[in-house]
């Protein structure tokens, strides 16, 4: 059930995630950032290898926590609470940095999210407040065949969405059809305030494409996620919500179900808490799934809890590869998360 893969490298890993099974792709905590066979042990150092044409704005801290997003070919590192995301595509291989304003940092991790649709490859992320910039990959890449050099961040198409309110975009994720993007984000406060947009309607028409999901009085940086295609469930802490009316609020906390027109479809009452300001959440074969790097819970759909620990652990979440992963210097272990019963898992 579990895997063991030694990687022959000289420092240790900072963070992880796959290209495919076989490929890997590390971010060493001297800064390298690896194509690594698993199979050959061989590996590419992409910032060093001359092949991989480059636009850089800023630099990634190895000795911070940070993430890898894959999708297909191309994959983006960054700084959970960084202001660099750093595009690299190992097929028409060039290496791209969006940089976001410095003042939204320490409220949400990256805002960057990878999907298709109609047959093209399109990254979704954000520049500065009231603004979500959805661009098709192609563009970067013309930017570079046209040696555009450090004018091609200026060159893109970033259109801003003139909001009437103050909105700061915070981590995004797309539903299972590509149609709508979750953001994780807040409003000047700051509290937490989660948006669903329709990806086709936004570039001609951002207000009317998005939707107000719920509503939240404290910012927590709550876990949040697609359970299908159109529903959206997150975390709600009746505690810390500050609401004036509740005489004796629960230590219990909730997941909360909308749909992405904003309705309220239903509320699911935990056993425990299970929030932490680090705590991420997915929902896979009927459970959702609480992890972050040193627990992981799974709940039923009727809120029963089951509970399973790891210890100094990065996290794994892709189309490829679904799990946490254990990382001790050169050597990680893989515990699969999807239709497993975590009764069977033993982490050690």
């Amino acid at each position: 059930m579990k895997k063991t893969l030694d990687f022959q490298i000289e420092d240790s890993i900072n963070c992880l995630n796959f290209i495919n099974p076989e490929l890997a792709i590390l971010f060493t905590t001297s800064g390298q950032i690896l194509l690594y066979n698993t199979t050959t042990h061989t590996r590419i150092n992409v910032m060093t290898n001359p092949g991989f044409r480059k636009y850089t704005c800023g630099n990634l801290d190895s000795s911070q926590p940070a993430t890898i997003h894959v999708h297909d070919e191309i994959f983006v590192i960054a700084n959970d609470f960084g202001d660099v995301a750093r595009v690299v595509n190992i097929r028409k291989k060039y290496i791209y940095d969006f940089q976001r304003g410095d003042y939204q940092l320490q409220h949400c991790k990256y805002p960057i999210v990878l999907f298709n649709r109609k047959q093209k490859c399109y990254i979704g992320t954000t520049t500065a407040w009231n603004s979500m910039h959805i661009i098709d990959l192609q563009e970067i890449e013309n930017l570079f065949d046209a040696n555009m050099g450090t004018d091609a961040m200026q060159q893109l198409p970033l259109d801003v969405n003139n909001d009437e309110y103050d909105y700061f975009w915070g981590q995004l994720s797309i539903s299972s059809d590509n149609q709508y993007i979750l953001s994780r984000g807040w409003d000047w406060g700051s509290i937490d305030s989660l948006k669903v947009f329709d990806v086709e309607m936004y570039p001609n028409a951002p207000i009317e494409a998005e939707t107000r999901i719920g509503t939240m009085l404290e910012h927590l940086n709550r876990p949040a996620c697609f359970i299908d295609k159109k529903n959206v469930a997150f975390l709600y802490r009746e505690k810390e919500e500050g609401w004036i009316d509740v005489q004796s609020p629960t230590n219990q906390d909730e997941i909360h179900i909308y749909s992405h027109s904003g309705q309220f479809i239903e509320k699911i009452t935990l056993d425990r808490e299970v929030y932490s300001l680090e705590s991420e959440m997915i929902y896979i074969d009927q459970q959702f799934v609480f992890y972050s790097s040193s627990h992981i819970q799974y709940y039923s759909k009727l809120g029963a809890h089951l509970s399973c620990t790891v210890i100094n652990s990065n996290k794994i979440y892709s189309s490829i590869l679904h799990a946490i992963v254990s990382s001790l210097d050169q050597s990680v272990t893989i515990y699969p998360i999807e239709y497993v019963n975590p009764n069977e898992i033993t982490f050690e």
